[in-house]
């Protein structure tokens, strides 16, 4: 009979530590709000710095247009390797700390690492929509605007991979808080109050 009872209050036990532990937020369960942290991110630290580093490097430049192409395709390995992964991860994370998500230096990385991924990948499509535009113009004579294919893609597909990735490796690696994010309320009413 001993042995049944403590067998009982040990599986009891598990019981109420599993239910504790699913009642705590979960990283996937702010799934959307890190991707869209990480959307931002990596807006402002991809085209928004390289923009602005280009423009004031080139503002005193004899000739701002070779200056303007050139320093763009210089930006791109710095951008995509460092300044867009750094804006969507910081996104991330700052977006999972804000609904109480713990993580580390360890995870910080991870979730770099996943979204500098994510930011080459993006970069490789933009350049294969521009390669298969190209070759569409050449064969079947279609008249699309290249350029206009290419900045539009080299913006947009680096920074929805980066923070997709990025989201997904953060989410891999992230715990759920130990304390929940936002307290209950607490409500007190005293039933009388003496002072002397």
């Amino acid at each position: 009979m001993k042995r049944l009872l403590i067998a009982a209050y040990i599986g009891l036990g598990i019981l109420w530590s599993w239910g504790e532990a699913l009642g705590q937020p979960q990283p996937s369960d702010f799934f959307m709000e890190q991707f869209v942290f990480g959307l931002l991110g990596g807006f402002v630290g991809g085209p928004t710095v390289e923009l602005i580093y280009v423009t004031t490097l080139c503002r005193e430049a004899p000739n701002p247009e070779l200056c303007h192409g050139l320093g763009f395709a210089a930006m791109q390995i710095a951008v995509y390797t460092i300044t867009l992964p750094a804006g969507a991860s910081a996104g991330i994370i700052l977006a999972g700390a804000w609904r109480g998500i713990r993580s580390d230096l360890l995870d910080w990385l991870s979730t770099y690492v996943f979204a500098m991924v994510g930011s080459w990948t993006g970069w490789l499509n933009a350049v294969g929509i521009v390669k298969v535009s190209e070759l569409l113009m050449e064969n079947l004579g279609w008249d699309l605007n290249v350029t206009a294919i290419y900045t539009v893609t080299r913006v947009s597909l680096p920074i929805l991979y980066a923070a997709l990735f990025g989201t997904v490796g953060f989410n891999s690696v992230a715990q759920p808080s130990l304390k929940p994010s936002m307290s209950a309320l607490t409500w007190r009413l005293p039933l009388f109050t003496v002072r002397f």
